[in-house]
């Protein structure tokens, strides 16, 4: 009874610890996500009203006079919301595409927290450009239509939410043309959309492979320094989550080991049930 009641806390300390450092998006989740979204290039995108980050209602269509880069964030993120835009603020200052060859939409997809103050607040991070970058709000129903037109997957996971990092392009004629997956792409994946005519296969664009994927979930924006750092209360949680695991498991295997051995011990000394 006592063993089992010391597996029973270990579980409990490694579930709360996994909840405490957030989840990560499942293999199946992931499959199912990555579908969804290379089945909405070629949807149109509804002519939504969306708030900016300055309160002003406007209107999805209002940014389509030129190519639209549209991105999802939570404005309570730690982790890749703020890396994923940084990344599309360093390119655009590389390549001065912002407001040439684009638009660019930032939408919060948490409508309980990601007020127009918010957004705001999370833009002047990044941009002081909101006549090209617009950081918008919009209620849930909104947040659903657009989130589906573009194929972005998220779901609510505790405090915080499991994500796709990408962003879509949108042609001028309100069609998705190009997903763009992950934190390691470059400016031709945007430039190279931004040329798409109606009609015109989206560019293939590599996936982000295990290094990049481990950048993503165990590096943070440091905004004093404009650069990324390791976020080493997430890798130690990530450390410890991952010896619990391994730790409950040999737990579990000794004890199932252990009472195989009471059962085994009488039958093997001639006391076992007799035919």
């Amino acid at each position: 009874m006592k063993r089992v009641r010391i597996l029973f806390l270990a579980a409990i300390f490694s579930v709360a610890l996994a909840a405490s450092s957030g989840a990560a998006i499942s293999s199946d989740d992931l499959k199912g996500a990555a579908a969804s979204a290379n089945m909405a290039v070629g949807n149109r995108i509804g002519d939504y009203t969306l708030t900016d980050q300055d309160g002003k209602k406007f209107k999805f269509r209002e940014l389509l006079d030129r190519p639209l880069v549209v991105s999802f964030v939570y404005t309570k993120c730690v982790h890749t919301c703020d890396t994923m835009t940084a990344r599309l603020a360093d390119l655009f200052k590389e390549t001065g595409a912002l407001g040439e060859k684009f638009n660019v939409l930032t939408v919060g997809f948490d409508p309980d927290n990601d007020t127009p103050e918010a957004m705001k607040a999370f833009a002047w991070r990044f941009t002081k450009d909101f006549k090209s970058w617009r950081f918008a709000s919009a209620d849930r129903k909104t947040v659903e239509g657009l989130t589906r037109d573009t194929g972005f997957y998220f779901k609510k996971t505790g405090s915080g939410f499991e994500h796709l990092n990408m962003v879509s392009i949108v042609g001028t004629d309100g069609t998705v043309y190009a997903q763009v997956y992950g934190l390691d792409f470059k400016s031709a994946d945007l430039l190279s959309a931004a040329d798409l005519k109606k009609g015109s296969s989206a560019p293939e664009v590599a996936k982000p492979g295990i290094l990049e994927r481990i950048k993503l979930l165990c590096y943070t924006y440091d905004e004093s320094t404009g650069k990324y750092k390791p976020d080493y209360t997430f890798l130690m949680s990530l450390v410890l989550g991952a010896f619990l695991q391994v730790f409950i498991l040999f737990l579990a295997l000794y004890l199932y080991l252990g009472s195989r051995k009471k059962v085994l011990e009488p039958i093997k000394a001639g006391h076992g049930p007799h035919s």
